[in-house]
């Protein structure tokens, strides 16, 4: 029993030296220093460069691991010109604002008193030079006109019979019949008579005009923007009664700052826009106030409208564009 226990016991041992001699000619030693040639750092990159696996195309080889392929911008080569920057060829558009307006804009008044009688036309009628636009009561005037009439008659007539006396006292007084008081003093009549007759001529005409002036006439063709009187109202000497503007001179003028001074000359063409009514167009500038404000620092430029367009009336905004 002792024996085969002793036999074991060298079976084993024998088993694990035989297992330590295979380990033993398995291990690789290192070589030495001396072995390495001088060209291992570059072959040793050369593999490491092998081993790195080239980018797949499409990203195929990041999504074999699982990973999502992210492009990457491609940069502008060196040397490569930059982006093109805007021409000076390119058009620049600057736009600023403006109003039309009318080169003749009145308020109409009455250059006598009165209470008025009848008003002829209202706000937004057009009218020709020399329409009646109302009138006030003229009873009084017609009134003044007879009176005058009658003192010229009466001036008249006097004149007449001290111009008789006068040329009848001459005769006599050629004649050594009249003594030289008398022929004085006729004719000092006489020339009074003459000057009464110029007065009241002087205030037939007067009056005749003050019967004219109760009729409210129109300066010029125009078209009536407010009416500012009615029908029974009185009315002093002056007061206004309508406000009319000329439709024969309309003009659109800009306040344009003063970056622009020098850019535009009488003569050229600035579009204009009115939102309001739609118009566009291109306008001559007929004028230029070469007065820069100190406080909004802009000049006054002023283009001529055209003529009877009913898009383009006085009061409207309108926008000036230059490129």
């Amino acid at each position: 029993m002792q024996a085969s226990r002793m036999y074991f016991a060298s079976l084993i041992s024998l088993s694990l030296l035989a297992s330590a001699c295979e380990k033993k000619e398995k291990k690789v030693s290192l070589p030495e220093k001396s072995v390495l040639s001088d060209k291992a750092p570059a072959d040793t990159a050369a593999k490491g460069a092998e081993a790195t696996p080239a980018p797949a195309a499409n990203g195929e080889a990041m999504a074999a691991t699982g990973l999502a392929a992210v492009p990457i911008a491609d940069k502008p080569a060196e040397g490569a010109p930059a982006a093109a920057a805007p021409t000076a060829g390119d058009q620049v558009q600057l736009s600023f604002p403006g109003a039309v307006s009318s080169q003749r804009r009145s308020t109409l008044s009455f250059r006598v008193p009165g209470f008025i009688e009848s008003i002829k036309l209202k706000a937004g009628n057009s009218c020709k030079k020399g329409s009646v636009l109302a009138t006030i009561d003229s009873r009084d005037y017609k009134l003044a006109v007879n009176i005058a009439k009658s003192n010229l008659d009466v001036a008249k007539s006097n004149a007449r019979n001290a111009e008789a006396e006068y040329k009848r006292e001459g005769e006599l007084k050629a004649q050594n019949a009249s003594s030289e008081s008398v022929y004085d003093r006729l004719k000092a009549t006489y020339e009074n008579s003459k000057a009464n007759t110029e007065l009241a001529q002087f205030n037939l005409t007067k009056a005749e005009q003050a019967l004219g002036d109760t009729r409210l006439l129109a300066p010029y063709d125009c078209v009536i923007s407010k009416q500012l009187s009615n029908v029974g109202e009185s009315v002093k000497a002056g007061d206004g009664a309508f406000e009319v503007y000329d439709v024969t001179d309309i003009e659109v003028s800009f306040n344009v700052p003063e970056r622009m001074a020098g850019r535009l000359k009488l003569g050229e063409k600035i579009d204009v826009r009115i939102p309001a009514t739609g118009f566009q167009g291109s306008l001559d500038i007929v004028r230029i106030v070469a007065v820069v404000d100190d406080k909004t620092r802009t000049f006054q430029i002023v283009a001529k409208a055209p003529q009877g367009d009913v898009r383009v009336v006085p009061g409207l905004y309108a926008e000036g564009i230059v490129r």
